[in-house]
């Protein structure tokens, strides 16, 4: 099962799109939201916001991949084939979005190694980056089932 956790209060900006992709999904992704927390303290939030994250996954065995600007830039067909290969070892891949502040890597890596991945040189938005990231496993399924969706 594929997995995205993200840290947000909405995605109103997105929300249609994000809508139509869910639906597309919804027997291959569950999607979890963790509320922000309001604090004046950056530390403290990506402290707390980690360890509720952490709460997320302690339920699953996993292979955790943090978006993140200065991860690992891959493209589609490498993506889709990450996907393939955790779906043939009925792996539960998961994806985190964190908050406006990012996560406490040191509190994440403590549980297990986590993998960072690139969805673009650019800092995004968080509705953008989250949309980008369900349009791409969407779009790296159906280059796994070769329906035509994808064009090299």
């Amino acid at each position: 099962m594929i997995h995205i956790i993200h840290i947000s209060d909405g995605d109103k900006h997105f929300s249609e799109a994000v809508c139509e992709y869910r639906k597309r999904l919804e027997k291959n992704i569950e999607i979890h939201t963790i509320k922000p927390i309001k604090h004046t303290e950056i530390t403290y939030i990506k402290r707390e916001e980690t360890k509720k994250l952490i709460e997320k996954l302690t339920k699953l065995k996993w292979t955790v991949i943090l978006c993140d600007e200065r991860g690992e830039d891959i493209g589609t067909p490498q993506f889709a084939e990450m996907l393939r290969k955790g779906r043939n070892e009925r792996e539960n891949i998961i994806f985190i979005i964190g908050g406006s502040y990012g996560v406490d890597i040191d509190i994440l890596t403590a549980m297990n190694p986590i993998h960072l991945f690139g969805l673009s040189k650019f800092v995004l938005p968080h509705g953008l980056a989250f949309l980008v990231l369900i349009e791409q496993i969407y779009r790296g399924l159906e280059i796994i089932k070769w329906s035509g969706y994808h064009h090299n």
